[in-house]
C-alpha cells in the first residue's frame, strides 16, 4: 500500500501558493487603485468643467440681457454733425460698456461692442484684450451688412477664430457681445487638472477650438479614450444649450496596462495563473476536502448510532492518518462502554425482575391455593381446573422469565392466565378483551412487560364494590411523515409495534403521570415500582426506538407501548441481548 506523505513535505508548495495569491491580491490592487483614480479624476474634471460652462452659457444669457437693457435705456438716434457731441456721447457710450463687461462674469470672456453703421464707427468694452487686427475684422464685418441680425447668436470666424455674436439693431447702431471660442478654451484650461486638454466643436461637426496637443482625427472618431505619446487619455463630451460642445481629453494615471505594455510578463502572469488554479484546486481537494468529507461522513454515522464506522488508514497524511487512528480508537471505547452500560442496565433488571417476584410470587400464589381450596370446599370440578390450569401456565411463565427466547407470545399468554385466575378471584367483576395481531406474537420482547401493565390496571383499578373493564390491543401501525413543501422528497412512513391498554378504573394523580412520563429515567421510588421498573427495562433494551406513556382518559386509564419495527432487528436484538 502507499506510503502517506506528510504535510510537512508540501512546505515549499504552500509557500508557492501563498506567493502566487499575494502576486494574484498585488495586481488585483493595482488594477483596483487605477481604476478608482482614474474615476476619481474624471470625476473632478466633469465637476470642473461642467461647472465652467454653467458659469460661460450663464454669463451668455446674462450678457444678453444686459445688452437689451442697454438698448431699451440708452439713446441710439442719428447724432449730429458737431463732433463734440460725437466726443461726449461716445465716451459715456464707452463708459457703459466697460460697466457692463466688468460686471457679474468678469472673467467669461464676453465683449460688448457698439457700431455706427452710418459713421463707420466701432467701439467695444477695454477691459477685454484682443487682437488688433481681430477687431478690425470684426468691424469690417458689421459695415458689411445690411441688415444686423438680431435678439440671436450668430457663429462668425475671424483671422482663424470662432467667434460667437449676439446683437440688437437700434437706429444707426448695432449693439451686443462677442465671446471668441479660444477665450472659452483659455478659462477651461486655466481651471482644469494638469494632463488636460479641451476642444470645442460646433453643431456641424467642425472644431471651433483646440488644444494643439490634441489630435483632432482621434476625437471625430466617437471613442471614449485615445492614446497620445504613449499614454491613455479618457475622452469625455459635455453638451451646452449654444451651438457647441466641449471634450475634455485626462491623461489616466500609469498601471496594469502601462507596466505590461512592452514587456511579455503579463502573458507569463496569466499563464501561471492559468496553470496554478486547476493544480491548486487539486492539491487541495486531495489534501484537504477529500480527509474532511470523510471524517465527517464517520462523524454523521457515529451521529445517527451507527457504531459500526471504521476509519480507513493509509489514504491521506500522515497527520491526517494519526487522526482516524485517533477517531477508531474513541469509537472501540465508545462501543465498550456502551456494552458495558447495556450490561449493567440489564442486569440492573433483572435483579429488580427477581425482586418483584420475591415479593409478588409468595402472595399471589397463597392467594390462588386458597381459591382453588374455596372451589374445591364447594366441589366446583370446572373451577378447581381453570385455576389449575392457568394458575401452572402462570408459574412457567414466570419460573422461565429471564429466558432469551422469550417473546410476546409468552407475555401474552401469561396476561391472559392472570386475567382469567382474578376472573375467578372476582367472579363478575372483572370483564377483558385481548386482541393481538398474529404475526407480532413471535417477535422477541423483555419478560414482564404485558403482566405488569395488566397487573397495576387490576391493582389500581378495581375498586370495592366496582366493575372492572379492561381492554388490550396489540396491533402493527404505519405514520408517514409528511414531504417537504419544496417537493424536495417524498412522504417517509415507518412501522411501529403498538400495544394499548384501557380500564375504566380511577385516574392517576398527575405527579404520578409526570414522574412515570418524563424523559428521564425515575431513581428508585417505593411507590409505583412496577411502572418505573417497565420503562427502566424498555429504554434499556430499545433506547430512543420504544414509547413509553400513560394518560389519564375520559372514564378511565391509556397505557400506550409504542416500538419502531426496526428496532426488532436482528443486529439490534444481539447488540442489546
Amino acid at each position: 500500500m502507499k506510503r502517506p506523505s506528510s504535510v510537512k513535505s508540501r512546505t515549499f508548495l504552500l509557500l508557492f501558493v501563498f506567493l502566487s495569491a499575494l502576486l494574484a491580491v498585488f495586481l488585483f490592487n493595482i488594477h483596483y487603485i487605477r481604476r478608482t483614480a482614474s474615476q476619481r479624476i474624471l470625476e473632478t474634471v466633469a465637476a470642473s468643467t461642467a461647472s465652467r460652462l454653467e458659469t460661460i452659457t450663464n454669463s451668455m444669457s446674462e450678457s444678453a440681457l444686459s445688452t437689451q437693457q442697454m438698448v431699451q435705456y440708452q439713446t441710439f438716434g442719428t447724432l449730429s454733425e458737431d463732433p463734440s457731441v460725437w466726443f461726449f456721447y461716445y465716451r459715456d457710450l464707452q463708459a457703459t460698456l466697460n460697466i457692463l463687461e466688468s460686471g457679474r462674469f468678469q472673467y467669461s470672456g464676453i465683449c460688448y461692442f457698439a457700431y455706427n453703421h452710418r459713421q463707420d464707427y466701432f467701439l467695444r468694452s477695454s477691459t477685454h484684450s484682443m487682437p488688433i487686427y481681430e477687431e478690425k475684422e470684426i468691424a469690417a464685418w458689421l459695415g458689411s451688412l445690411s441688415s444686423f441680425p438680431s435678439y440671436v447668436w450668430n457663429t462668425q470666424t475671424f483671422h482663424g477664430t470662432d467667434y460667437y455674436i449676439y446683437g440688437i439693431s437700434q437706429g444707426d447702431f448695432y449693439c451686443g457681445v462677442f465671446l471668441s471660442a479660444s477665450s472659452v478654451l483659455r478659462l477651461l484650461s486655466s481651471s482644469s487638472l494638469k494632463d488636460t486638454y479641451f476642444a470645442m466643436i460646433g453643431t456641424n461637426g467642425s472644431f471651433t477650438a483646440a488644444d494643439e496637443h490634441l489630435p483632432l482625427g482621434e476625437l471625430l472618431k466617437g471613442s471614449d479614450s485615445l492614446k497620445l505619446d504613449g499614454a491613455y487619455y479618457a475622452l469625455q463630451r459635455y453638451h451646452t444649450r449654444y451651438d457647441f460642445d466641449v471634450i475634455s481629453a485626462t491623461r489616466l494615471p500609469r498601471g496594469i496596462r502601462a507596466l505590461f505594455a512592452e514587456t511579455p510578463y503579463l502573458y507569463l502572469v496569466i499563464l501561471f495563473l492559468f496553470l496554478f488554479v486547476p493544480a491548486f484546486y487539486f492539491f487541495l481537494k486531495q489534501e484537504l476536502i477529500k480527509p474532511l468529507n470523510y471524517l465527517r461522513f464517520g462523524f454523521s454515522r457515529v451521529a445517527s448510532g451507527d457504531l459500526s464506522f471504521r476509519g480507513r488508514q493509509n489514504l491521506f497524511s500522515r497527520e491526517f492518518n494519526e487522526v482516524i487512528l485517533a477517531f477508531n480508537s474513541m469509537l472501540r471505547q465508545i462501543r465498550e462502554l456502551r456494552m458495558h452500560y447495556y450490561e449493567e442496565k440489564i442486569r440492573q433488571q433483572q435483579a429488580e425482575n427477581r425482586y418483584l417476584r420475591t415479593i409478588s410470587y409468595p402472595h399471589f400464589l397463597l392467594n390462588n391455593l386458597n381459591l382453588i381450596n374455596n372451589f374445591a370446599y364447594e366441589k366446583n370440578e370446572e373451577g378447581i381446573h381453570t385455576a389449575v390450569m392457568n394458575l401452572s401456565a402462570y408459574l412457567r411463565y414466570f419460573i422461565t422469565a429471564d429466558s432469551s427466547s422469550h417473546t410476546l407470545r409468552n407475555d401474552v399468554e401469561s396476561a391472559r392466565c392472570y386475567l382469567n385466575l382474578n376472573q375467578l378471584a372476582y367472579p363478575g367483576r372483572i370483564e377483558y378483551t385481548f386482541e393481538a395481531q398474529e404475526d407480532l406474537l413471535d417477535l422477541p420482547f423483555p419478560p414482564l412487560i404485558i403482566s405488569t401493565i395488566v397487573e397495576n390496571c387490576i391493582k389500581h383499578g378495581l375498586l370495592p364494590g366496582q366493575s372492572l373493564r379492561i381492554s388490550l390491543v396489540l396491533k402493527k401501525v404505519v405514520y408517514s411523515a409528511p414531504a417537504a413543501q419544496d417537493g424536495s422528497g417524498a412522504e417517509d412512513s415507518q412501522e411501529y409495534l403498538l400495544f394499548e391498554a384501557r380500564n375504566n378504573g380511577p385516574a392517576f394523580p398527575e405527579s404520578v403521570l409526570a414522574m412515570v412520563n418524563s424523559a428521564e429515567i425515575p431513581d428508585k421510588n417505593t411507590t409505583h415500582i412496577g411502572l418505573i421498573s417497565v420503562k427502566q427495562t424498555l429504554h434499556a433494551r430499545f433506547q430512543d426506538h420504544c414509547l413509553f406513556q400513560i394518560r389519564n382518559a375520559k372514564g378511565g386509564v391509556i397505557v400506550t407501548i409504542q416500538a419502531a419495527m426496526n428496532a426488532f432487528q436482528k443486529e439490534v436484538q444481539q447488540e442489546y441481548q
